[in-house]
């Protein structure tokens, strides 16, 4: 970290709140980009394109060696070279080539950040993947974008690669620009660069594709007020919740042995919800940024007329906190991920292996860490349990209304439980404490989806959402409800994936049909 006035202060609001110097620059850094993004929507006219793609990439690079000092350079290394490799390569391979680059790019900085955490004191160490993350995102998208738009033959796109192929070649400044985007350098989200272009020479207001770029911007101040709200508050949770409701204590030897079943459990509970709080925040407050600079509108709501603002919206908090199955849960959970996942690895792969290799994709952009994986592995279980389940059980509960309001609140109940319970490797990161908090429980969570499994008989009966391709979800109520988010989409298949990918997230009409 550098050593401005504001840096010194920074380090001095940690030693007394007790959180991270990363946790303070990162709200520091997110008050700064909320005044750039109002002079940048109101002060910077969208004919000024390169003084706008200059201070867009020029401030999100000085945002990321303000909150990680010089670990910027590998960023900086990784966007010049995967431009150099697309630029004067063949074309041919040029887009494999910087995929393949990117992806073991990335996967060198996990590797640094798994030996600092295993040698330098675990979580006091710190971390410049995320960041790294993200910019992997842009460039892989970015590096198969423009191999559909100027290297393939339009026939051979689908609707939604048509969309976002890149037909002309961008220069250095646009490729940039993109990367170090300063609305969503820090948290995301992740943003294609067809759409980020629209919002730098501001045809992303257009509704039409003959309209021209308006002066007149639909209203955003509700919105991105909202998100600051809801971020704000998030915040004090997690402050509270940090002290008071420490995670790690669920894998602590003393704990477990002089702690109720009841007690335990509902610390579980109450701690991985405040584990949660962390992302809350940082998603909630970057998407209020991106508002606040233009980024996101999404048309208008059909009933009431008002702009909708959740274009790249990372998360549903309700469709989260009030989920009724495993995969209603991931399907709300960083959205934009799961959208790049499906438009760079599922949509391109071979279909005999397009699911593990999806798997395989998101397992390498997470890293290496153990308890990711257990993670991951924990959920497919309860992937196929839960549709085991809801295939023989779900029907006995639907001949009246207060069994399936029953139903519901059970089926949330267990959602919540079982989330709590995969997710602590997730957090903990480590397979020692991860291992001792499953043995603590006699793996009962693993044992009880087994039995499940094996024990329930196969039904010859379809629920209804089933029949309709998934495109339908249950509400605690137990009556059927259209989910938005999963209506263009095969969901089937996507719940095949052990880390539960399912929906693409965001935009119910951009051109994606049933297989």
């Amino acid at each position: 970290m550098g050593h401005s006035a504001i840096s010194f202060g920074v380090s001095h609001v940690s030693e007394i709140t007790g959180l991270r110097t990363e946790q303070i620059s990162f709200v520091v850094c997110i008050l700064m980009s909320f005044i750039v993004a109002y002079i940048f929507r109101h002060k910077i006219h969208h004919t000024n394109t390169n003084t706008r793609l200059l201070i867009s990439g020029c401030f999100g690079l000085w945002l990321l060696y303000f909150a990680w000092g010089w670990n910027v350079i590998t960023s900086v290394t990784d966007t010049v070279v995967t431009y150099l490799l697309l630029k004067y390569l063949n074309p041919k391979y040029a887009y494999k080539v910087t995929f393949v680059f990117s992806m073991v790019f990335l996967s060198t900085i996990h590797f640094r950040r798994l030996i600092s955490f295993n040698s330098e004191g675990g979580r006091t160490s710190t971390d410049f993947t995320g960041p790294n993350m993200i910019l992997t995102q842009r460039i892989t998208s970015i590096a198969f974008n423009i191999h559909d738009g100027l290297h393939k033959n339009p026939k051979d796109l689908s609707e939604d690669q048509k969309k976002y192929a890149v037909k002309k070649f961008p220069s250095f400044l646009e490729y940039f620009s993109y990367c170090f985007m300063f609305t969503s350098v820090l948290a995301g989200p992740f943003v294609f660069y067809q759409d980020y272009i629209s919002f730098i020479n501001g045809t992303n207001y257009k509704l039409k594709d003959d309209e021209k770029p308006s002066n007149v911007h639909p209203p955003y101040l509700a919105s991105a007020l909202k998100k600051l709200i809801f971020g704000i508050i998030m915040a004090a949770f997690f402050i509270y919740g940090c002290s008071a409701f420490p995670y790690l204590r669920n894998t602590d030897v003393e704990y477990m042995q002089n702690t109720g079943w009841i007690e335990k459990l509902i610390f579980l509970q109450m701690s991985l919800f405040f584990a949660r709080t962390k992302y809350y925040v940082a998603w909630f407050l970057a998407d209020s940024v991106c508002n606040t600079a233009g980024l996101g509108f999404n048309g208008y709501d059909e009933n009431n007329g008002k702009p909708r603002w959740n274009k790249f919206s990372n998360i549903d908090f309700f469709g989260i906190e009030m989920a009724t199955s495993f995969k209603l849960y991931i399907d709300n959970w960083n959205m934009m991920t799961v959208k790049w996942l499906r438009r760079v690895c599922y949509d391109r792969a071979p279909s005999a292996y397009r699911t593990q290799l999806t798997f395989l994709l998101s397992a390498m952009w997470h890293g290496f860490f153990p308890g990711y994986y257990m993670t991951f592995f924990s959920g497919h279980i309860i992937t196929l349990t839960q549709r085991k389940f809801r295939s023989t059980i779900r029907p006995l509960f639907q001949t009246s209304e207060n069994l399936k309001v029953i139903y519901g609140i059970f089926t949330w109940f267990a959602t919540q439980l079982a989330i709590s319970y995969i997710v602590i490797p997730f957090v903990t990161l480590e397979f020692e404490a991860s291992f001792r908090f499953y043995t603590s429980c006699y793996f009962c969570g693993h044992i009880f989806c087994f039995v499940l499994i094996f024990l329930l008989p196969k039904s010859r009966r379809k629920g209804r959402e089933e029949l309709n391709g998934h495109t339908e979800s249950v509400g605690i109520n137990g009556k059927l409800k259209k989910n938005p988010y999963l209506d263009n989409l095969n969901g089937h298949v996507w719940r095949e994936m052990g880390e539960g990918l399912a929906t693409d997230t965001n935009n119910t009409r951009d051109g994606l049909h049933h297989r």
